[in-house]
């Protein structure tokens, strides 16, 4: 499997996760990668993908001050 198929699969992973955890994302790209093998390319273009769809999923929601952020360790 190509290094960017295999990179989004992984990145669809994590944004599952991530969403029905409710946590921090890059506390859960490290529990992820505990349990996930990969080559550290596939690694770092699947983390790429991933915490910008999360970062971009925080920014559009249609009122992000009401709402806690799971884009970093802060909460706000």
């Amino acid at each position: 499997m190509s290094l960017r198929t295999k990179s989004r699969e992984f990145a669809m992973q994590m944004l599952f996760q991530w969403d029905m955890s409710q946590q921090d994302f890059s506390k859960l790209e490290v529990k992820f990668w505990s349990s996930a093998k990969a080559a550290n390319k596939t690694r770092a273009f699947a983390n790429k993908l991933f915490e910008g769809a999360a970062k971009e999923t925080c920014l559009s929601a249609p009122n992000p001050a009401s709402l806690p952020c799971r884009c970093c360790s802060s909460g706000t």
